[in-house]
């Protein structure tokens, strides 16, 4: 009987210190475990205030202050897209007028390059002017050299192919005239031996290439002998030294009264086309085409007519060339 009371009593006892005993869950969370050690602390809560009171900044967790966020992370993926679409909209305005300076560039070379093509042929048809003149001038110097024995008052034969005096017209009143011309030089011998002597040193000139010097000794000609047999040489070669000069409206005076007063000369097809490049290198196309192709009509045969030929063709060539540069470039 003593046993069992002895066992009951322990029993009890035990029961007792268990229910004083704390109960812990083991399956709490992690944040119990501080409160748990503060209560059983009270000296500790004193220590964190005191703290608190001496930095109150960064007393709190860093994952409790919001960060702040920059340009690019503040926008969501449709405000970025948004942005993207406003900027490239304000792109097309400048890609327009990139597009219209791209073309325009384009336009320029276009005539740029029409305008040197066309200088070339003009340098090209100058060049061969020169090479005629001077293969003109060595013909007429033998011509002049083998005449030089002649009395200066004797005239030259007008039919010489080699002579450097103009064919004379044949019709009757260009005879009489003429003829007249002749005879009142005739019986005073020293206005054409004068002429004679001025024209030849104007050829001189022209001969060795002093163009500015033979230009201004066959204008003195003209002006001091209208009527000499030469004048129609000095109008001729005028045209031509005006034309190497770069001055053809000069020029264009020039082969126009040369055509006009000598219709019948030889040279007439020749000075037509020289005019005609003189209308070209002054700008105006259109009457220098014109001009190519009265030659073709008047004078088929003529090596004029196929030079002008050929210049007509170039110069149409040129013209749509240059009225059509965004095509050749393409």
């Amino acid at each position: 009987m003593v046993k069992i009371s002895l066992c009951c009593a322990s029993l009890l006892v035990s029961s007792l210190a268990y229910a004083l005993a704390p109960v812990v869950d083991a399956y709490d969370d992690d944040e119990d475990a501080p409160a748990t050690t503060t209560s059983s602390n009270p000296a500790s809560p004193a220590h964190e205030s005191s703290n608190s009171t001496s930095s109150p900044v960064t007393s709190p967790a860093p994952s409790s202050v919001p960060s702040i966020p920059s340009n690019s992370a503040s926008f969501s993926l449709e405000q970025r897209v948004t942005i993207l679409e406003r900027q490239i909209a304000n792109l097309n305005p400048l890609l327009v007028q990139v597009d219209d300076l791209q073309q325009q560039l384009q336009n320029l070379q276009g005539k740029l390059e029409s305008q040197q093509h066309a200088v070339k042929v003009l340098e090209e048809q100058v060049r061969n002017q020169y090479l005629a003149i001077d293969k003109r001038f060595g013909q007429r110097t033998n011509n002049n050299t083998a005449n030089s024995a002649k009395p200066a008052n004797v005239p030259m034969n007008a039919n010489s192919a080699m002579s450097p005096r103009p064919l004379v017209d044949l019709s009757s009143s260009t005879k009489k005239e003429d003829s007249n011309n002749r005879k009142s030089m005739l019986p005073n011998s020293a206005p054409t031996a004068a002429a004679e002597r001025a024209y030849q040193a104007a050829f001189q000139l022209l001969k060795t290439k002093q163009y500015n010097e033979a230009i201004a000794a066959f204008e003195a000609f003209n002006k001091k002998f209208p009527n000499d047999l030469n004048v129609a040489n000095a109008d001729y070669f005028l045209g031509q030294l005006y034309l190497l000069q770069g001055q053809a409206d000069l020029a264009i005076n020039f082969f126009k009264r040369f055509i006009t007063r000598y219709s019948q000369d030889a040279r007439v097809p020749d000075a037509m086309l020289q005019c005609g490049l003189a209308y070209f290198a002054k700008g105006d196309k259109k009457m220098a085409m014109e001009l190519f192709e009265k030659i073709i009509q008047q004078y088929p045969d003529s090596k004029a007519a196929q030079a002008a030929q050929a210049r007509l063709q170039q110069f149409k060539a040129m013209i749509s060339a240059a009225a059509n540069p965004a095509k050749n470039k393409v």
